[in-house]
């Protein structure tokens, strides 16, 4: 089974930029906002299976995970029964450890603007007939593998990334416009929380710098 990349996601942002210059500044990067990732299976009323005499039962999603290398359990409540889903979710953060965000710095040349995202592809998994297994055990400690299949959701994150955005303005535009750094602040404001495509981002950045305005280096 394979997972399907749905967007990229923002998780902080930091932006600077001036019609001083020249000089060089230094962009850093200092909160990260967390992720949730989550896993669910549906359990459909017409699962022939007698919850009332189990004393555990635990079910194994026999797909593999973004490349996890192993599959994913979840146990059920005893006599549950009926329709309903179970799973769980996790709270995964980007400030701290191997995957840390907070910290990374970029630098940018004025007259000019920058900015600077951290970001991480969310992946998703939305599948009707997902193969599984359900592991049963009596009261008497007997036990036996059902197999069968159930409509699986799961929602994962990759590996958290930086995404640098520079920019130089010509002299002439600052010196006819000196607010032209506002525009890469506004860019910052209305998708430091994002969730999409990243080019919709790095469109809105390039537009700072059209007509003339000046460049954008390349992402």
């Amino acid at each position: 089974m394979e997972p399907h990349y749905e967007a990229t996601q923002i998780l902080g942002s930091v932006s600077g930029g001036s019609c001083r210059g020249p000089a060089s500044h230094d962009l850093t990067l200092t909160s990260a906002d967390s992720v949730e990732e989550s896993f669910s299976l549906e359990i459909s009323e017409s699962e022939e299976v007698n919850w009332h005499i189990s004393a555990s039962v635990q079910i194994e999603a026999a797909a593999k995970f973004l490349g996890s290398g192993g599959s994913v359990t979840v146990g059920v409540e005893v006599g549950a029964g009926g329709s309903h889903t179970v799973g769980r979710s996790e709270t995964k953060s980007y400030s701290s450890g191997n995957e840390q965000l907070v910290g990374q710095t970029t630098t940018y040349t004025t007259p000019g603007a920058a900015l600077l995202f951290g970001v991480v592809d969310r992946y998703t998994i939305d599948k009707s007939d997902t193969p599984v297994k359900m592991h049963m055990e009596c009261p008497d400690g007997d036990t036996f593998v059902k197999t069968t299949t159930m409509k699986m959701q799961s929602v994962k994150y990759q590996s958290a990334h930086f995404w640098p955005l520079v920019g130089v303005f010509t002299r002439e535009a600052c010196a006819a416009d000196g607010t032209l750094p506002e525009c890469v602040r506004g860019v910052m404001n209305s998708y430091s929380h994002f969730v999409g495509r990243k080019d919709v981002v790095g469109q809105a950045f390039d537009d700072c710098f059209a007509n003339g305005k000046g460049s954008t280096s390349k992402r």
